[in-house]
């Protein structure tokens, strides 16, 4: 609410500020839903290849929490990236 908020104040045209709104939208669901297929590669599939993965990642967790990307409770502001996927599952 608070980004249609910004949006809606900061210019009298009402439609730009919607499709503006929307696209930032779009922005935030594609940050959330990456980050959350990452969390169901490592936590919820099954088999060898997520056994590997787990037995990789899971480890270096539980040494360093900050592996573990916070976009669900901080928000889709933090970095998304690669160097953010490798980290997490143990990859670099």
């Amino acid at each position: 609410m608070r980004v249609l908020r910004d949006h809606l104040c900061a210019t009298d045209n009402w439609d730009a500020a919607a499709h503006a709104y929307a696209a930032e939208h779009d922005s935030y669901y594609a940050v959330a839903r990456k980050v959350e297929q990452w969390f169901r590669s490592l936590f919820l599939e099954q088999g060898p290849d997520a056994d590997s993965r787990r037995a990789r990642a899971l480890p270096l967790i539980a040494e360093d929490q900050m592996r573990v990307p916070d976009h669900f409770l901080s928000g889709p502001d933090f970095p998304a990236d690669e160097t953010v996927r490798r980290s997490f599952f143990g990859e670099d």
